[in-house]
C-alpha cells in the first residue's frame, strides 16, 4: 500500500512538473523576445524624450537632503544621498543604454544597464516624496521579469558580429513579463472588489467612489474638472457604469496569461489594458502612454512571423537552467503577489516599509470614497495661500501649481519634516516663479468634505488650520511648537513654549462635543482614545490657529 501511495505521489508531482515545464519552457519565443527587446528600448527612449531629467542638478533642483528617504536600489547605498557626479553617470547611462538595446549591440549588457540605470533615476526622484507615483512601475517590473532573456539573436547588430547559426529560445521571459503587466491591473481589480472580504464586493462600483475619485483627482490638486466629465459625475448611473467598466478592463488582461496556445484570444485580452490606459488618460488625465508598447508582450510574434502560422514547440533539456529559471519565476511572482496583496506586511516586509519600488500594492483609486450614516466622505488635504503684490489671478495660479506639486505632503507632521518640506517648497518657488511679487506663503492642513451629486460645490473644507507660514523675503518660518505621542491608552502633548499656546482643542469624529484642554502645564494627557479613530488637534497661539491630526492604532500582539 505504501509503495503504491509513493508511486502515485511521485507521478502526481511529475505531472505537475511536466505541466509547469510545458507552460513556461516548451514554446519557441525567439522572435517574441527580440520584439520585446525593441519595445522596451522604445519605451525608455520615448520616456527620455518626453520626461527628460537632463542631469543630477536638474533632478535635485528643488529637493532637500532632509526629505531624502532612499527607495529601490538606493536603499543599498545607505541614507546618504549620492554625489551629483555619480548621479550624472547614472543619468547618462539611462539615456545611452536604451539605444544600444534598440539596435542590438551588446544586447544583454544593454538590457541590464537600461533597467538598472532608469530604475535608479526614477527611484531617486521618488525618494524625496511620501510613497511613490505609478507611472513607471509596470515598465520596470516587466523588464525585471525579462532580465534573463537571451536578447540579440534577431534584428540586431550582435547577429552580424556572432558567427554560426543562432538556436531557438524559450519564450518564458516574455510570458513572465506578460504576467507582470497583467498583474498590475489585476491588483487594482483586487483592491476594489476582493480585498475587503472573502467574496466579491461591488460596493466600490455602486457607491459614489468613482465620482469622488474623479473630483479628488482634479479639485484635490487645484485643477478644474474637465467639461466632458461634469455631466458624468453628476449622474449616478453614468459614473457607476464607468466604475463597472473600469474593473472589467482591469480584470481581463490576466486571462491572456492562460491563452498562450490561442494567440488571437491572448492578444484580445491583452488589448483590454490598452483600453484601460486610454480610459485613465481621458478620465484621470494620467497620460502614461509609455505603457502602450507593452502590448508587445501579449503578441505571439513567433506564431505571427512563422510561415506555417503554427505554434512551434521546442524541448529545453537543460535541467539546471530550468531549475534556475523556475526559481526566479516563483520568487518574482511570489514577491509580486505578496507585495501586491500586502500579505508580506505581516512579516514586516510591506512594500512601503522596505521601499521595494518598483513593486507596489497598485491600490490606486481603490479606496471606497463614500459617506456613511448621512455624513459626507472626508479626506485629509493640504492647501496653500500666496500673499504679496501679485494680482489675484496670478496668486491663484501659483496656489494651484503648489497644490499639484505637493498634494500628498499633508502627511508631514514633525517640525523637522515640515521644515524640510518648506525648504523644498522654497526651491520649487524660486525655480518656477517670479518671486518679486510674492511675500509669504501659508500652508494649511484641511479636512475635505465630498458633497453629494447636485450640490453647488464638489468639495467643502469642514476643518482647516495652519501647518506653517513661510516668508520668502526673510526666510522666517512659523511652525507649531508642539510634539505628541500616542500610546495604547492616551495621547500626551508636550509643549515646548507654553506661553505661546493659549489652548489645545481635540476633536474626535466619534464625539459630538469637542474635548477641550486648556494648557496650564508643559504636558497634558487625553485618555480613552478609541482604536483606529481619527482625531484633530487645534493649537491656538497668538500667531494663528494650527492644526495637527493623529490616529490611535491598537497594539498588535
Amino acid at each position: 500500500m505504501s509503495k503504491k501511495y509513493s508511486r502515485l505521489t511521485k507521478q502526481f508531482f511529475l505531472n505537475i512538473y511536466a505541466r509547469w515545464k510545458s507552460y513556461w519552457f516548451n514554446r519557441e519565443g525567439t522572435y517574441s523576445i527580440e520584439m520585446a527587446r525593441i519595445s522596451l528600448a522604445i519605451i525608455y527612449i520615448y520616456t527620455w524624450i518626453r520626461h527628460d531629467l537632463i542631469d543630477a542638478s536638474y533632478i535635485l533642483r528643488d529637493k532637500t537632503p532632509e526629505l531624502y528617504v532612499p527607495k529601490s536600489i538606493w536603499v543599498f547605498f545607505g541614507d546618504t544621498m549620492p554625489s551629483e557626479q555619480f548621479l550624472d553617470l547614472i543619468v547618462l547611462c539611462s539615456k545611452i543604454a536604451p539605444f544600444f538595446l534598440l539596435i542590438g549591440l551588446f544586447s544583454r549588457t544593454a538590457s541590464i544597464l537600461s533597467l538598472v540605470s532608469n530604475l535608479m533615476v526614477r527611484a531617486m526622484v521618488e525618494s524625496f516624496y511620501p510613497g511613490w507615483s505609478h507611472g513607471f512601475n509596470v515598465i520596470f517590473l516587466a523588464h525585471l521579469a525579462f532580465i534573463f532573456a537571451p536578447v540579440g539573436n534577431k534584428f540586431s547588430i550582435d547577429t552580424l558580429i556572432k558567427k554560426g547559426k543562432s538556436r531557438s529560445h524559450s519564450f518564458w521571459p516574455v510570458l513572465l513579463s506578460q504576467w507582470a503587466v497583467a498583474l498590475m491591473f489585476f491588483m487594482a481589480f483586487y483592491w476594489k472588489v476582493l480585498s475587503k472580504s472573502n467574496v466579491l464586493d461591488f460596493k466600490w462600483v455602486f457607491s459614489n467612489s468613482m465620482r469622488n475619485h474623479i473630483i479628488d483627482r482634479y479639485i484635490g490638486v487645484g485643477e478644474q474638472v474637465p467639461n466632458y466629465l461634469v455631466d458624468i459625475i453628476e449622474i449616478p448611473l453614468a459614473f457607476k457604469t464607468l466604475a463597472l467598466g473600469n474593473i472589467i478592463f482591469q480584470l481581463l488582461p490576466v486571462f491572456a496569461c492562460f491563452m498562450i496556445r490561442k494567440p488571437l484570444l491572448r492578444l484580445l485580452f491583452g488589448c483590454a489594458f490598452v483600453i484601460e490606459e486610454i480610459g485613465l488618460s481621458l478620465v484621470m488625465q494620467l497620460d502614461d502612454l509609455q505603457w502602450i508598447p507593452l502590448i508587445t508582450f501579449f503578441i505571439d510574434w513567433d506564431y505571427l512571423l512563422s510561415r506555417s502560422k503554427s505554434i512551434t514547440q521546442i524541448t529545453l533539456n537543460r535541467p539546471k537552467r530550468i531549475r534556475l529559471y523556475s526559481t526566479f519565476i516563483f520568487l518574482f511572482l511570489g514577491f509580486y503577489l505578496g507585495f501586491g496583496t500586502n500579505y508580506l506586511k505581516k512579516y514586516k516586509l510591506g512594500v512601503h516599509e522596505i521601499m521595494a519600488y518598483p513593486f507596489s500594492t497598485f491600490a490606486m483609486y481603490s479606496q471606497i470614497k463614500d459617506g456613511s450614516d448621512g455624513q459626507p466622505y472626508q479626506k485629509r488635504a493640504i492647501r496653500f495661500e500666496v500673499f504679496g503684490s501679485l494680482p489675484e489671478e496670478k496668486a491663484k495660479f501659483v496656489e494651484s501649481k503648489l497644490q499639484r506639486q505637493y498634494y500628498n505632503c499633508h502627511v508631514y507632521e514633525t517640525q523637522t519634516e515640515v521644515n524640510s518640506f518648506i525648504s523644498s517648497l522654497k526651491s520649487y518657488v524660486y525655480n518656477g516663479f517670479d518671486t518679486s511679487q510674492i511675500d509669504s506663503i501659508r500652508i494649511f492642513r484641511a479636512i475635505q468634505d465630498f458633497n453629494e451629486p447636485g450640490s453647488k460645490t464638489y468639495i467643502s473644507l469642514s476643518q482647516k488650520g495652519l501647518m506653517a507660514v513661510f516668508n520668502l523675503n526673510t526666510d522666517q518660518r512659523l511652525i507649531s511648537e508642539l510634539d505628541y505621542s500616542v500610546n495604547n491608552d492616551s495621547i500626551s502633548f508636550v509643549v515646548s513654549d507654553s506661553s505661546e499656546i493659549e489652548y489645545i482643542k481635540i476633536i474626535s469624529k466619534t464625539h459630538v462635543e469637542p474635548l477641550d484642554s486648556v494648557i496650564n502645564s508643559s504636558k497634558i494627557n487625553i485618555a480613552h482614545l478609541e482604536d483606529w479613530s481619527f482625531y484633530l488637534a487645534y493649537i491656538q497661539t497668538s500667531k494663528g490657529t494650527f492644526l495637527h491630526w493623529f490616529r490611535k492604532y491598537p497594539l498588535i500582539s
